[in-house]
């Protein structure tokens, strides 16, 4: 009996040894609760009924008040009393807040949800904000089918701040799209069990898919608290670990291509998470749900290790359209051993908001299409000398070089040429890309020598605009410099070869000897397009020597130029 009574108060933080008189005392006072007749409780309304017979004088005993709320709790429940006293067959009256909680979105509505989730890691806040639309297209006692229309954004705010997570590791909370959403068509039961979703976008730190984040599961039976288990997954895609160091941008194209970047490979990874309800007081046709969830995966690597969240939070539902109309969930967000806090909030825009936002989005569509128009509109020689002129402004280059890149070119070729020119000796690889697809339009050859230049550049975007206006100015030195490149970006510079034509020949028949088989079978595909006499004696020798695929795709070429003579 002492070992028991020493570990049930060392329980409650009493320390130990304790004088003779103390336990002593605490005996005392439980001898005296077993004689207390009160500690015999009746059924919850016979105590009600005594409890009113009293006098006012006489406060009721704690005892009896412990009982009523835990046998108050077991009827919410649905359990039942053999009690058959008035007050026990008394019913409350029912309302909307009363009433079970069923998804009862209405047939042919829309409803438009705006969300936003943050992201604290310390030194960079994430976040994720936009809408998600729901259109009813079918709902009955069962299920209800809704099509989904996601447009969420990801943008993120450097400040100081020390990093809450490990560097190594903030690639998983950092790398991914920077949109979510896209369309799908769900199907939910009406206490919000998945059927069917054909959205499968997921969104990032760990919660779930786009369409499914305004769903919780409702009990089925109506009962004030309820819980969901669940064994899950938890899934990665592969993607190139960033390079580092001061040689990181000196590497040369082809030097990325005989060592690229070693790929993080995907994984999955089992987990669990374990989610408890509980329905709070009604207020009209609202009603609060609080919800806790705690997760937790396992690590799938030393590289990718376990992640996890613990989160609390209000759901306001609205018991009598069936519809959630808002929640706030406050997170924990655990990757590793470091945690950073996350926060998301969604709620259910009014009429109002919703007729707003979309004469908005159709003001900005309007917008876009006169924009659209007026770029697809030829230039005339007053349209270019403005042009001209706002190439020479730092804060308009930009703009007036994309507009020129609709052209069409006019007589005044020679002066804009050399104006987009200057623009490629820029600092910044986006100024020198526009001017480049400007080029394609407004190039001469005096552009040639600045434009080989870029082909040897690491910007992989620049690069091929580059190539893309050397392929329309059709010069032998631009086909030399793009053959060059050839076998580390053989999707760009192959379609400029193509374009240059008949000019490039002579320098894409040497790559029908490269060691690589696949440069020598996308040459072959090449000069099938601008294949001559220049090529033929060495698609013959190929074809001969050639080992599967080169030699097949030589005889292939060979009957292609054959056809065309």
């Amino acid at each position: 009996m002492f070992g028991f009574r020493r570990s049930t108060l060392a329980r409650f933080g009493v320390s130990f040894p304790v004088s003779r008189w103390i336990v002593l005392a605490c005996w005392a006072v439980v001898a005296l609760a077993l004689t207390n007749p009160t500690s015999h409780a009746k059924p919850v309304d016979d105590d009600a009924e005594a409890a009113d017979e009293m006098p006012d004088e006489t406060p009721p005993k704690k005892a009896s008040s412990a009982k009523a709320k835990s046998a108050q709790s077991k009827s919410a429940k649905g359990k039942s009393s053999d009690d058959n006293s008035k007050a026990k067959t008394k019913k409350p009256a029912k309302t909307a807040a009363s009433a079970p909680l069923r998804y009862a979105f209405q047939e042919g509505q829309r409803y438009v949800y705006e969300i936003e989730i943050t992201l604290d890691l310390g030194d960079d806040t994430r976040t994720i904000n936009g809408h998600s639309t729901y259109t009813v297209k079918r709902a009955d006692d069962d299920e209800i089918v809704l099509e989904h229309d996601g447009r969420l954004i990801s943008h993120g705010k450097t400040h100081a701040g020390r990093s809450r997570i490990d560097p190594r590791h903030r690639q998983a909370l950092t790398s991914f799209p920077s949109s979510f959403g896209g369309s799908g068509e769900l199907t939910v039961s009406t206490t919000g069990q998945v059927v069917k979703n054909t959205s499968k976008e997921q969104l990032p730190y760990l919660l779930g898919p786009v369409a499914m984040l305004i769903f919780e599961p409702l009990s089925a039976d109506n009962l004030t608290e309820w819980e969901v288990s669940n064994n899950v997954s938890v899934e990665g895609k592969g993607s190139p670990k960033p390079a580092t160091g001061p040689t990181a941008r000196m590497r040369s194209p082809r030097m990325r291509a005989a060592s690229p970047q070693p790929q993080t490979p995907a994984f999955v990874s089992a987990a669990t998470e374990h989610a408890t309800y509980s329905r709070g007081a009604g207020k009209g046709d609202l009603v609060k749900i609080k919800k806790h969830l705690e997760f937790q995966s396992q690590a799938a690597s030393a590289e990718i290790p376990g992640m996890g969240k613990v989160s609390d939070g209000e759901i306001t539902f609205d018991a009598k359209a069936g519809v959630p109309k808002k929640a706030t969930l406050r997170e924990v967000l655990q990757v590793g051993a470091a945690t950073a806090p996350l926060t998301v909030t969604y709620r259910l825009l009014s009429d109002a908001e919703v007729a707003k936002m979309d004469k908005e989005a159709a003001d900005t569509k309007a917008e876009h299409e006169a924009k659209v128009a007026e770029e697809k509109r030829p230039l005339d020689d007053d349209d270019v000398r403005k042009l001209l002129a706002e190439l020479k402004v730092t804060d308009k280059r930009r703009a007036a070089a994309d507009r020129l890149a609709k052209g069409p070119a006019n007589d005044q070729r020679d002066e804009v040429a050399k104006a987009l020119g200057k623009l490629l000796n820029d600092r910044e690889d986006l100024t020198r890309s526009v001017a480049c697809k400007a080029l394609v339009v407004w190039g001469t050859a005096d552009n040639v020598p600045a434009l080989v230049k870029l082909t040897e550049t690491d910007n992989v975007f620049l690069r091929s605009d580059a190539m893309r206006a050397l392929g329309a100015l059709k010069d032998e030195r631009g086909a030399k410099a793009v053959a060059n490149v050839f076998p580390e970006d053989k999707h760009a510079a192959g379609e400029a070869l193509k374009s240059m034509g008949p000019v490039a020949e002579p320098y894409v028949v040497p790559l029908l000897e490269d060691r690589d088989t696949g440069v020598r079978i996308d040459a072959c595909k090449i000069l099938a397009t601008i294949g001559g006499e220049k090529s033929r004696a060495a698609l013959e020798a190929l074809s001969k020597k050639g080992r599967g695929g080169d030699a097949r795709e030589a005889e292939k070429t060979l009957r292609e130029i054959a056809s065309r003579e």
